[in-house]
This record gives C-alpha cells, structure tokens and sequence, in this order.
C-alpha cells in the first residue's frame, strides 16, 4: 500500500484487506488487536511493537486464522545507539519532534496520553537542580564508590516506585557495572 490512512477519521477495517503485514503500533488489548486482524490475508502477519501482554487463548485465535504474530521490543545497547547518533548524525536519520518541555512540568505526559502526536514528545534536563544532583551523585559513586550519595539522593525515590530493590553495596555494584558496560567512556 502506498497510502497513509489516519485512523482517526478513516475506519481502516473499511478501507484494507488482504494486507500481508500490519505494523501495530496503537492496539493495547485484545479488541483492537481484533481490528488490526481483520484487515490480514490468511498467511499474513500482525507485529506488535507495544510492550503489552497477549493471553495464549488469543495466540491460538490468531494463528487458527493462519496469521502469524510478533512482538518487536527493542532493548537499548551502546553498539545500536551509536549507531543511531551516527546516522542522526550524517542526516540520514531524522526525527519529527512533536514538542519540548522541561522535566520539571508534567506537560509531556498529558501530551502522550492523548494519542495524537505525529512526533517525539523531548524533554530537557539541562540545569534542574535533581540533574546537577543526579550528575555528582554518579561521579561521586563511580569515582569514589561512596554509596551514602546514592542512598541520600536516588535510593528513597527508588524505592518509592520499587520497593522489593535489593538494599546494600550489591545492588550498587550491579548497577554500576551496567552502567560502566553501556557506557565505557563516561566520565
């Protein structure tokens, strides 16, 4: 198909059939994904790039249909994004941005949630007093292994969004060596 069709105001099961592969990128349950399937040819595939789960009762409905489904989550690696940064780079890779705001405000969020941007939602951090914070927090652990910062300053929001985080020295060392592997040349 060589046509874009906004599935806000076109009823796309209207307008396609027999399609080989749908890219689904906006079906969070069970219902819609019933939608993206109708318009599939027998043989054709849904791909599913939102992280949410699928019950095996669909899995089954989907493939009795002889239509084959995919999850595509990607996980974010040092190689893969220096790659990216070299494309944007060059300007072989462009992205739209939709808007920018701080990350002080809750803007962004509200934006999200509407469903109804066309491109990126960007927030800066650039001289908030918790990325100055954040910033000699890490250097003080990388370069001194002073674990007191991270329990001061990152460990008790940490923990208000992930109670059962191990405590102690070891989750530090876990963490600092993910870090240090993602990202070799921090300084």
């Amino acid at each position: 198909m060589d046509e874009a069709i906004d599935y806000h105001t076109v009823d796309f099961t209207e307008a396609l059939k027999d399609i080989d592969v749908v890219l689904d990128s906006v079906s969070l349950d069970t219902a819609a994904r019933a939608r993206s399937r109708t318009v599939l040819r027998p043989g054709g595939t849904l791909v599913s790039i939102l992280p949410v789960p699928i019950d095996p009762d669909e899995l089954a409905g989907i493939a009795e249909r002889g239509i084959r489904y995919e999850a595509l989550l990607v996980e974010a690696d040092r190689a893969g994004m220096q790659a990216i940064a070299d494309l944007v780079e060059t300007g072989a890779l462009r992205a739209h941005i939709e808007a920018t705001f701080p990350l002080a405000e809750a803007k962004a969020h509200a934006l999200g949630e509407t469903g109804r941007t066309t491109g990126k939602i960007v927030l800066t951090v650039e001289g908030t007093v918790k990325t100055q914070i954040t910033v000699r927090t890490l250097k003080t652990l990388f370069d001194g292994g002073d674990t007191t910062a991270v329990d001061r300053h990152v460990r008790p929001d940490y923990i208000q969004h992930n109670p059962l985080a191990p405590d102690g020295p070891e989750a530090l060392k876990a963490f600092g060596a993910a870090w240090r592997q993602q990202y070799p040349d921090t300084e």
